[in-house]
């Protein structure tokens, strides 16, 4: 069978390593501490723009002409200095990735914010020359051509400060098609390998029921019983900016104030406009041949985003963060065990990372509850219950 005819997957690490010598990544040099199990995260250039609404190239151009098209006020370069620069609520910015990509013959990329960078809700969405898509790349809009990529940015949330260099996504590469698993072919695996985990009354970690329409569908803890009472967070309002090349430096409670799960308190409610960090009911463990992706609208029980960062990749343990926004014109109140999302599942060989070990520099491995991102401190739910909630 050719390869062009073989059944697709998601390349694993040892693979994306391979895409370096035979220039299906170019511009850049390989640096093995940006690949992943399943991913490569890309880093952006030492330039930006800020730029008027959000736009993708037009047909047959490459970004820089498109953006070169526009009038001067609606497009301003400024520098990335190693000093940083910060990127404000309430503005679109385009960055240039140092990486570029010549996608072989009927090859996919996908791309997604880091789990860092997703629980930041900093709106993040990649865009490449000819390419009309965002954070999907497909090789016949570019005709095997090399093009380059770039970041629109749309802070939600907090303040940033960027470095040259640093990484805010990562991208996924598929070869051939099909690489994602059918209903069937999901069912077959669970029967096999479990992937979804909860405890049972006794407080026996078990096999999770499996719901399963199209796809597998994960559902929101709000039970607090694992978090001290604490079932989400909510950002707040904080001028000071989050600088992103620092680790386990910021204190959570500056940023976020904690939802908590009171006596008589049955529902949530989320009103339009906030971005939350709540939880999955399910604990997850990622087998090594497999990875997943969380569905970013599923309209299950809401219509709106259930995630700013979807990738999960193998061996990844632990439970899943979902940063909800709601679409919804009003409030809308949530019930614990409520369905929020549906996972994509999809086939590679075995990485020769694996998600949680040194080699990947996991920060999010068996991670528990409502987890922030790598730049805050740790989290005490304990603590974090006695502060005020917002009414």
């Amino acid at each position: 069978m050719r390869r062009s005819e073989q059944r697709g997957r998601c390349l694993a690490s040892q693979e994306i390593r391979t895409l370096f010598r035979d220039g299906t990544i170019t511009r850049a040099p390989l640096e093995e501490k940006r690949i992943q199990p399943n991913s490569f995260e890309t880093t952006i250039s030492d330039e930006g723009y800020v730029v008027k609404g959000i736009f993708r190239p037009e047909p047959g151009k490459t970004v820089q002409e498109t953006l070169d098209s526009m009038s001067q006020r609606d497009r301003r370069s400024f520098k990335i200095s190693s000093a940083g620069a910060e990127l404000k609520k309430g503005f679109t910015y385009l960055l240039p990735l140092e990486e570029g990509v010549a996608l072989p013959k009927d090859w996919i990329l996908e791309s997604s914010p880091k789990s860092s960078c997703g629980r930041l809700f900093l709106g993040s969405r990649l865009i490449a020359d000819y390419n009309p898509c965002f954070d999907r790349l497909n090789s016949q809009y570019a005709h095997e051509k090399a093009v380059r990529m770039y970041l629109l940015l749309q802070p939600q949330s907090f303040n940033v400060i960027v470095r040259p260099g640093i990484s805010l996504n990562q991208i996924r590469f598929f070869s051939g098609r099909d690489a994602k698993l059918s209903t069937t072919e999901v069912i077959r695996e669970l029967e096999r390998n479990a992937i979804l985990f909860v405890k049972d009354g006794n407080g026996k970690v078990v096999p999770a029921q499996s719901y399963i329409s199209d796809e597998l569908q994960v559902h929101v803890d709000l039970s607090g019983q694992r978090t001290s009472g604490v079932i989400g967070l909510r950002a707040i309002q904080n001028p000071e900016p989050i600088d992103l090349s620092v680790v386990d430096y910021y204190f959570v409670e500056n940023y976020f104030e904690p939802i908590l799960k009171w006596k008589g308190k049955t529902k949530l409610k989320v009103f339009p406009g906030e971005c939350l960090l709540l939880f999955s009911r399910e604990c997850f463990d990622t087998p090594a041949h497999l990875n997943l992706k969380l569905r970013q609208h599923a309209n299950l029980s809401f219509r709106g985003s259930s995630h700013d960062a979807g990738f999960i990749d193998s061996g990844f343990r632990g439970f899943l963060v979902f940063e909800l926004k709601s679409d919804e014109l009003t409030m809308i109140e949530f019930s614990d065990s409520d369905p929020i999302s549906t996972l994509e599942v999809y086939r590679n060989i075995r990485p020769d990372k694996i998600y949680g070990t040194k080699a990947t520099g996991s920060h999010y491995q068996d991670q528990v509850g409502p987890q922030v991102a790598k730049f805050f401190k740790s989290v005490d739910y304990a603590k974090l219950a006695q502060l005020p909630e917002k009414e």
